[in-house]
């Protein structure tokens, strides 16, 4: 005994110590609690000494398939557990359960032979880990038990019956059944492990043998092997594999889920190996970058970041002071700049994506780094700093000193004067450019006149533009001697800025202003109202010539022609007036004709099959069949054309009372293969008592035609639907549909003639359908609001005439 629990390794180098030792671990089923009633304690060598039983709770979890339930007066009653198998299937393969299947084939007199209710829960597992959901570790825990202690286990009344279960001892001959065919037999007594359970109450007739290693071998016990076997045959090859084409093929389902998610952790391993490598090789770069940084860092701090800033002049210019002023910015800005290069420079980014991949020292160095390059731009700021405060300090005391001199010398300020200079010679400036706008305006009043364009006016036009650009040209030459003066004026206001205060002469500029503004008093009073006179004159002569040569030309026709010729042009207009109505009917009936068009091509064609089949066919059943076709095929075009009657503009051409309701149901039916086909539903919404004053050959091609665009853009859309609504109180109708709709850049032009999107279009459609409700007092128009319409695509809103409203 001491052998059976040697803790020390030597057991398991013993066979019969192993036995034993399996033995004393599987005899109590911990399935139903039996630890609860009793306490197993063993005593070797004056000691406690603990085993493991192996086979408990947590394994009978492990499992791709388990089969649970009881075998009762020859079926099994139960169910399939399949964690990763399709939800429907597995159902569907248990409602046979719940139900019962026969397992008594093969056994003779099973009523005779019955051995009493068998319960069993029985465990399969992929050894295969790519086909199974469990893992790994788990798969080699479960070969490593079932290695050691053997799989199906037997018991009464909790208490195993040896050896049935053992590693050698396979009592149901799956090995041997499975090498025959191993497509039906998926279970192996290396795959399989779990519990049968009888009792003495309810098995009596399964006895032990005398020696207590096994049952007797009676026709009882024969029924119990064999109503097992064929339990286990069963659920293989009629729900488990796909070894029959009847078969569920339930293990199809969970294998292909294993699979997938095996190949799913592959690539996601190989994710995460590829990303280690990448961060590996990142972390590498990063720190060669870092040592370079390093260095760079420690040449850059013993060299000193150098700044130097402008000397303030010791002439005191005003111009000299502000550049000095202006160079000190430039310098500022550049140092700035320089500042931030560095710290960019030398700072090293940790991607955050790479830093898990990094040692903790690694990155406290790279912090304390990053910290000392931050500390040392922070004092380079400072001292930067202070030195900009120092040098706007003494240029602010300079500038003042230089503006105190030049109020002490001419009693003036500066800034004012150089602001109130400025802005006189600004507002100088603009009354020079009001004159020259003015003599503009001037010139161009005399082009105001009411000329015929005939064969003369491209002679006068000309003349009178070259009149204007001389004109124009003496305007200018008056003004440009005040522009020079202006401009003489402005250098020397510039000037004094780079003057010494005691060479400033404030009497001469004030001099050069009086000049100015006398010169300008003079052009806008005297030279102005000179030049537009001779301007007024000189146009005026050009317009009597031109109307004495009009006139003359005009006395030279009779009051009998120009009569002839206005009853021409109203003759002409009626027959362009007739011509567009006839051009509208035949755009408007052959625009019915082309969708018509396609729907007797589909029905032609049933009637060429059918001449084709009956001229192949032997009299028989099959040519009355294709008789029949045909006849089926031109009674279909009879009725394709009586629908289309409605069109005919001869027979429908005067107003008649018309539901619009069934309107649209009439010409819908027309559709009705071409929707079909399409898979388009149609929601006509149209109020019941909705009825209109309305010419069916107008009105049946317009709907025709929506109805044949609606169809052509919801081809390559998933959920195809039309609409069609109406609002009587508004006396309008709405055809809506679910395609692409019209975007807004295409809105104002989907009535334009020739315009489309369609392939292999005319762009007519809409504009004859907006022409030919004009035609009839109606109106169409385009919903773009989305708030206003039911679906995402295009809609359209027909309004009609009052007097087509029929009040009831």
């Amino acid at each position: 005994m001491g052998e059976v629990f040697d803790d020390s390794g030597n057991r398991s180098e013993n066979y019969m110590a192993t036995q034993k030792y399996n033995r004393l671990g599987s005899f109590v089923d911990s399935f139903n609690n039996t630890a609860n009633d009793f306490t197993i304690e063993i005593i070797a060598n004056n000691q406690k000494a603990p085993f493991n039983h192996f086979i408990d709770d947590e394994l009978h979890n492990l499992f791709d398939l388990k089969i649970k339930g009881e075998i009762i007066e020859g079926k099994f009653y139960g169910q399939l557990f399949a964690p990763n198998g399709d939800l429907e299937l597995l159902k569907e393969c248990n409602l046979d359960f719940k139900n019962g299947i026969d397992v008594t084939s093969g056994i003779t007199n099973p009523v005779g032979n019955y051995c009493g209710p068998i319960k069993l829960e029985l465990c399969h597992y992929e050894k295969n880990a790519r086909n199974s959901g469990l893992t790994s570790e788990q798969i080699e825990l479960l070969n490593s038990r079932i290695d050691y202690i053997g799989g199906l286990k037997v018991y009464r009344d909790n208490v195993r019956i040896l050896p049935y279960g053992d590693p050698e001892n396979d009592f149901l001959n799956l090995e041997q059944s499975r090498s025959k065919n191993a497509g039906r037999y998926l279970f192996s007594h290396r795959n399989l492990f779990g519990k049968i359970e009888l009792t003495s109450e309810n098995n009596p007739f399964l006895e032990d043998k005398s020696s207590r290693e096994g049952l007797i071998e009676n026709n009882q016990y024969h029924y119990f092997v064999k109503v097992l076997q064929n339990l286990l045959f069963t659920v293989a090859v009629d729900y488990v594999t796909s070894s029959r084409k009847s078969s569920k093929g339930l293990r199809d389902t969970y294998l292909a889920y294993n699979n997938l998610q095996h190949q799913l952790k592959e690539e996601k391993n190989a994710t995460l190996l590829r990303e280690e490598a990448e961060s590996k090789e990142e972390v590498k770069q990063l720190k060669l970058a870092f040592k370079e940084k390093q260095k760079q860092f420690y040449k850059i701090k013993n060299e000193r970041l150098t700044f130097n800033l402008p000397k303030l002049p010791s002439t005191l210019t005003y111009d000299m002071i502000q550049g000095a002023y202006t160079d000190y910015l430039s310098r500022k800005a550049s140092f700035t700049e320089q500042l931030d290069y560095n710290k960019k420079l030398l700072t090293v980014e940790i991607n955050p994506r790479i830093q898990p991949s990094m040692d903790e020292e690694d990155i406290l160095e790279v912090m304390t780094h990053n910290q000392e390059v931050s500390s040392f731009i922070i004092t380079a700021e400072l001292d930067f700093d202070n030195n900009c405060d120092k040098f706007q300090s003494d240029y602010k005391n300079l500038l003042l000193h230089w503006e105190n001199k030049f109020y002490d010398t001419l009693n003036l300020n500066f800034k004012n004067f150089i602001a109130d200079n400025e802005t006189r010679l600004n507002k100088l400036n603009q009354r020079v450019i009001s004159l020259r706008n003015k003599s503009i305006c001037t010139i161009n009043e005399a082009n105001e006149s009411d000329t015929d364009r005939d064969q003369y006016s491209i002679e006068i036009i000309n003349r009178i533009g070259q009149l204007k650009s001389q004109t124009l040209l003496r305007c200018e030459e008056k003004l440009k001697g005040i522009t020079d003066l202006l401009t003489g004026v402005n250098f020397k206001i510039e000037g004094l800025k780079k003057t010494e205060v005691h060479n400033i002469e404030i009497s001469e500029l004030k001099a050069q202003y009086t000049i100015i503004e006398d010169k300008i008093q003079l052009y806008e009073s005297e030279e102005l109202p000179v030049i537009r006179e001779q301007y007024k004159l000189e146009i005026n002569d050009l317009i009597v010539q031109f109307a004495e040569t009009i006139l003359s030309e005009h006395q030279t026709k009779s009051y009998n022609e120009t009569d002839k010729i206005i009853g021409i042009l109203k003759e002409e207009n009626t027959k362009l007036l007739r011509e567009n109505e006839i051009l509208t009917d035949l755009a408007n009936i052959g625009m019915a004709a082309e969708i018509v068009n396609h729907e007797f091509n589909q029905l032609m064609t049933n009637v060429e099959d059918g001449i084709s089949n009956i001229k192949n066919a032997n009299l028989s059943s099959i040519q009355n069949y294709w008789v029949k076709q045909i006849e089926a095929g031109f009674r279909a075009i009879s009725t394709k054309h009586s629908q289309l009657s409605p069109m005919y503009r001869s027979n429908h051409l005067s107003r008649r009372r018309i539901n619009v309701r069934n309107l649209i149901n009439d010409i819908l039916n027309f559709f009705s293969s071409r929707l079909n086909q399409a898979h388009i539903r149609v929601d006509n919404k149209i109020e019941d008592d909705y009825f209109l004053l309305l010419s069916t050959s107008k009105i049946y091609p317009v709907i025709s035609n929506l109805i044949d665009n609606s169809i052509y853009w919801m081809l390559n859309k998933n959920d195809r639907v039309i609409l069609f609504r109406s609002n009587s109180d508004k006396n309008t109708i709405y055809l809506e549909d679910s395609g692409p709709g019209i975007s807004s850049r295409d809105a104002d032009k989907i009535f334009n003639p020739f315009f489309t999107k369609r392939t292999g279009g005319r762009g007519l459609g809409l504009t004859i359908v907006k022409k030919v409700l004009e035609s009839q007092k109606h109106q169409i128009t385009l919903i773009e609001d989305r708030k206003d319409k039911h679906l995402d695509g295009a809609c359209f809103e027909i309004t009609f005439d009052e007097k087509a409203r029929v009040n009831q």
